[in-house]
C-alpha cells in the first residue's frame, strides 16, 4: 500500500494495490497493474501504453486513460475520467462525476447514477 502526497509512482511491468492518490501522480505503463487505487482531489492517475488499473475509486481526482492502456471497473464518486485516442474503459460507475470519452477513446458499459457522460 502506497500513499501520495505530492509525489511520484511509477508503475511499469510490476503491480501495486490499494494506494491512495492526495496530491500526487501515478503513472501505470508498460504492463504495469494496479488495483483499488483511490485518487482524492488533487491527485492523478494515468494509465498508457499496456497498463491495467483495475477498481479505481475517483473521489475528486482525475484518472487519465490513454494510447494502450485500460482502466476496468472504475468508480467515479467526484471528479474526473478522461479517454483520449486509443484509451479503453469497461464497466465505469459514475455516480457524482464526470466521464469525458475523447475522439478515438472507447468506453463500454458505464453505468450513469448521478452525473455526467460526454462523448
Amino acid at each position: 500500500m502506497v500513499t501520495l502526497w505530492g509525489n511520484y509512482e511509477g508503475i511499469s511491468q510490476g503491480s501495486a494495490s490499494d494506494s491512495t492518490i492526495n496530491s500526487g501522480y501515478q503513472v501505470i505503463s508498460s504492463g504495469g497493474s494496479v488495483t483499488s487505487t483511490t485518487i482524492y482531489r488533487g491527485g492523478e492517475q494515468s494509465i498508457h501504453n499496456a497498463g491495467l488499473a483495475t477498481g479505481t475509486i475517483i473521489s475528486g481526482g482525475e484518472q487519465l486513460v490513454s494510447s494502450g492502456g485500460s482502466a476496468v471497473d472504475t468508480t467515479i464518486e467526484g471528479g474526473l475520467q478522461t479517454i483520449l485516442n486509443g484509451g479503453n474503459v469497461s464497466g465505469t460507475l459514475i455516480s457524482g462525476g464526470v466521464q469525458r470519452v475523447s475522439s478515438g477513446g472507447s468506453a463500454v458499459d458505464t453505468t450513469v447514477e448521478e452525473g455526467l457522460q460526454t462523448v
